[in-house]
């Protein structure tokens, strides 16, 4: 019996799409039919042409030759090592609290790029969330940042919603409406109760019955949700491991998680695969990544600090700049990056670009760490200072 459809596809020029005028790539969006050809345009939005333009502007990957690489493995040995950080509010030096310091050992040589040639290719394009009249802390503007869109049902009922589930699974036709609807109007703990009361109250497994009812992402998306969030990013990240290892994955997955999670994250794989999840990233991502793996991978985090030490952490990376002391600016910095919160770090940066004019981070690695690490690091700066755009880029 025929499905009514031809098995061949005809090409743009014998549907009538005849020739398609050329137009610029970073102001428009080819759409493409089912062969890849060009077959219209669509004008991209404006946050796409800012972030293109960065894209292109700054952060543009040069081609090197392989034997001749301006970086090379960067390693963070974990050594505990009682040090004074110095308070620069006054000429005296007070001691201040002992830490754990991280050192950070890289051996780089800066691309040759004059000052004045970097900063007039180095000028900063404000995010549109960023582009505000009055300014804007990242406290604030990253507030709803990981603020889950599916929040508890007010009427909740278990023995319900359950009931309901084992319907829709049950039938010959799978009332898909319905598993959607009981999916998205419960949040994560709600759903994990009605997990076990489908099993107490039914002798079935859920996630077994949603595997033999769905298919493709829809399955993919049900089993997901009933997952705890550990053992979902533990699934993610093998998978990034025996695929591609992009860095920008990895940094999606991990930036952002509590120590508690990421402890979670480790013994699940661990007891999983054997092996240990940070030596199998590392081991499968570009070398000149390892460093925000690792700094994603910290086991030393708080996760939470006072609001004074954003001061503090901003003056000693301004001191070290002013000292021209690049040592010191590799430690500091990855000090700062590998133990400070998650929700203080784009209070750190932002008030680090006030400082100096409006030049970040990113500028002042480039300057004097060199062009490749600065360029490793952008997804992380990326997440750090604008996550829903960082997500969205993604997706």
């Amino acid at each position: 019996m025929g499905s009514g459809f031809s098995s061949s596809r005809p090409s743009s020029a014998e549907s009538g799409w005849g020739d398609v005028e050329e137009r610029d790539e970073d102001l428009y969006q080819p759409v493409k039919n089912y062969e890849g050809e060009t077959v219209g345009w669509k004008e991209r939005s404006e946050s796409d042409k800012i972030r293109r333009k960065r894209a292109k502007e700054d952060f543009m990957i040069v081609e090197e030759d392989e034997n001749d690489s301006f970086v090379e493995d960067l390693e963070i040995i974990e050594d505990k090592v009682s040090t004074e950080e110095e308070e620069f509010d006054s000429e005296e030096e007070e001691p201040f609290e002992k830490v754990n310091k991280i050192p950070l050992i890289i051996k780089e040589a800066p691309d040759e790029e004059s000052e004045d040639g970097y900063e007039s290719d180095h000028e900063r394009v404000p995010s549109g969330k960023s582009i505000n009249l009055t300014a804007i802390s990242h406290r604030e503007r990253v507030t709803d940042k990981f603020r889950p869109s599916l929040k508890p049902n007010e009427n909740f009922n278990k023995e319900a919603a359950a009931a309901k589930l084992y319907k829709a699974l049950k039938s010959l036709d799978t009332d898909e409406e319905m598993i959607i609807l009981i999916m998205s109007t419960h949040s994560a703990k709600q759903r994990n109760k009605i997990e076990k009361t489908y099993k107490y109250n039914h002798r079935r497994n859920l996630t077994h019955d949603l595997k033999n009812k769905l298919h493709s992402h829809f399955e993919t998306l049900c089993i997901g949700l009933l997952q705890d969030e550990a053992e979902f990013c533990v699934e993610s990240l093998r998978k990034l491991v025996e695929g591609r290892c992009r860095v920008n994955d990895i940094v999606g997955i991990l930036a952002w998680k509590d120590s508690e999670t990421l402890d979670d994250i480790n013994k699940i794989y661990k007891a999983k695969f054997r092996n240990y999840l940070e030596d199998d990233l590392l081991s499968n991502c570009d070398s000149k990544h390892h460093p925000v793996v690792k700094i994603c991978m910290s086991g030393n985090r708080e996760d939470e600090d006072p609001d004074d030490i954003i001061v503090k952490d901003v003056q000693s990376l301004c001191k070290t700049i002013e000292d021209d002391d690049k040592e010191a600016f590799k430690m500091s910095l990855n000090h700062i990056l590998s133990c400070r919160s998650w929700d203080i770090l784009p209070d750190i940066m932002d008030m680090f670009e006030s400082v100096n004019g409006g030049k970040d981070l990113g500028y002042f690695m480039k300057k004097i760490l060199g062009k490749k690490i600065s360029e490793a690091f952008q997804p992380l700066f990326f997440i750090l200072d604008e996550p829903s755009a960082f997500y969205a880029e993604e997706i």
